[in-house]
């Protein structure tokens, strides 16, 4: 257990490291192995539903993982071209067990948090 939330750690570096150099791909593997080792944190977080899930959307995703307390409750993807969310509508569609499952797309703010500044201009708050 040491081991992996070592191993956590320095995927989580690995993450920002490959967001910093806009490696897509990079964030997929850093994604991917992140689930590996949130399974190893906590065993049977992951119910068969979502492994359907996975399975199915593989084709298209570079990476994959769970959110939330113990692994479960969203799923998020990135898929391999922009704008999936009917492609990925109609894998989760035809797989067969889901029950009700809703699809959200997000995008990537590349410009960080702005506020105005009282005395002009904006600052920026994170980026």
């Amino acid at each position: 257990m040491v081991h992996n939330a070592q191993q956590l750690v320095a995927n989580s570096e690995e993450c920002a490291r490959a967001c910093s150099r806009g490696s897509l791909s990079g964030l997929g593997v850093c994604l991917e192995l992140s689930w590996q080792q949130k399974k190893l944190m906590a065993p049977g977080c992951e119910p068969a539903s979502v492994r359907a899930m996975m399975e199915a959307l593989q084709p298209l995703v570079l990476g994959q993982s769970l959110a939330g307390a113990g692994g479960g409750g969203f799923l998020y993807l990135l898929t391999r071209e922009p704008r999936q969310r009917l492609a990925v509508l109609r894998v989760l569609g035809n797989t067969p067990g889901l029950g009700d499952f809703s699809v959200h797309s997000v995008e990537l703010d590349l410009d960080g948090i702005t506020v105005p500044h009282p005395e002009g201009g904006a600052r920026t708050l994170m980026s």
